[in-house]
């Protein structure tokens, strides 16, 4: 028996993904940054799933990066590893994601750092898609927050773990 959320993922025509803690292990103190691409671990069952949804549906990161803005990472490091992520998912048989960043600092309070919904609403803008037909997986408050604004539905990156571990083509039914 088919679940809710897998019924209304199905009908969904974006998927909007955080990237730190969702597409790649969340870097731990006294690293609060990735800062080049040979420091990125990923979380290789959510790519193998991004990589297998990505061929039904547009997929894309939303992700407040103010390590960019500390001046710890410049916007070219931070695009190479937004590369090494797509080769990753190339590798894997999928399609190349569009990144949504914010580099500002948490201080600036600017419309587009996560729990606000800027960024979301930029990724809606540029998929020609309705709050109501995405979904957002995040890890944190601050994604679930930026989701609730918008009435995104919001699904947890442990929940998304949990259910592709019971069916990895989750939550369509096709072969690889």
């Amino acid at each position: 028996m088919e679940s809710n959320i897998s019924k209304s993922f199905v009908l969904k025509k974006l998927v909007v993904l955080d990237r730190d803690g969702v597409v790649n292990v969340k870097p731990v103190p006294p690293s609060r940054y990735i800062l080049e691409k040979s420091a990125i671990k990923f979380n290789s069952d959510v790519i193998a799933w991004i990589a297998r949804i990505s061929k039904r549906l547009p997929v894309c990161v939303a992700t407040n990066q103010q390590g960019v803005g500390k001046k710890l990472l410049s916007r070219k490091n931070l695009d190479e590893i937004h590369s090494r992520i797509n080769l990753e998912i190339r590798c894997q048989g999928g399609e190349e994601l569009h990144y949504f960043v914010c580099p500002h600092l948490e201080s600036e309070n600017c419309l587009c750092r996560k729990p606000k919904p800027g960024l979301l609403i930029a990724a809606l803008d540029h998929f020609n898609v309705e709050a109501q037909d995405a979904i957002f997986v995040g890890d944190s408050e601050s994604d679930s927050r930026a989701a609730e604004v918008l009435q995104v539905d919001y699904l947890d990156v442990e929940e998304l773990r949990w259910r592709i571990k019971e069916n990895p083509n989750f939550p369509f039914n096709f072969e690889k």
